[in-house]
Parts: structure tokens; C-alpha cells; sequence
């Protein structure tokens, strides 16, 4: 409605916030127990960083399987299913 957007939080409790208070730049949340950050899309690729649940990350770009992010100025991958807030189905390009 105009300038309200609904939104839905991890918990899925769900209310209205002004526009004004909301960033362009998308968030999101780990939700498994730990979640790897890898340097590249691919569980071989070199390990980063173990992120915890509810550690929230930046979100720079989605692949099918894959979203890089951005944690306390670490940059890498994590897979897509370890994430809450973005599609399973959404391609983001960087």
C-alpha cells in the first residue's frame, strides 16, 4: 500500500513497516546449526568461515544452489539451503 511494505520476519510473524525505514540492500539469515563459507560455489572449494544460526549476512549475489554474501568484511559462498530470506528458486546477479 503505497508507501507501507508487509514483511514477513524468520519466525513468520508478519506486520507493516514505513518505507522509510527499510534499506535497499537485502539481508539475510543463516538458519541451519552451522553454515560454511566457502570461496567458491562448490563444497570442495576452500573453507572460510563456519557461520553460525542467526548470524545475519549481506546478500551479494544467488546462483541456483549458491548465494555469495558478505559477513564482518569476509566475503564467500554458502549454500543456498543454509539461508533464510532468499528463494529457492531466485538468481541475483552481482
Amino acid at each position: 500500500f503505497e508507501q507501507w511494505r508487509k514483511i514477513r520476519d524468520s519466525e513468520n510473524a508478519e506486520g507493516w513497516v514505513h518505507q522509510s525505514v527499510l534499506s535497499r540492500q537485502r539481508f539475510v539469515m543463516i538458519k541451519e546449526k552451522i553454515a560454511i563459507l566457502y570461496r567458491k560455489p562448490e563444497v570442495e572449494s576452500r573453507k572460510i568461515a563456519r557461520l553460525a544460526k542467526n548470524v545475519s549476512a549481506e546478500l551479494l549475489e544467488c546462483n541456483p544452489g549458491w548465494c555469495r554474501v558478505k559477513v564482518e568484511g569476509a566475503k564467500g559462498w554458502v549454500e543456498k539451503k543454509s539461508l533464510w530470506g532468499v528463494g529457492s528458486s531466485e538468481i541475483i546477479e552481482d
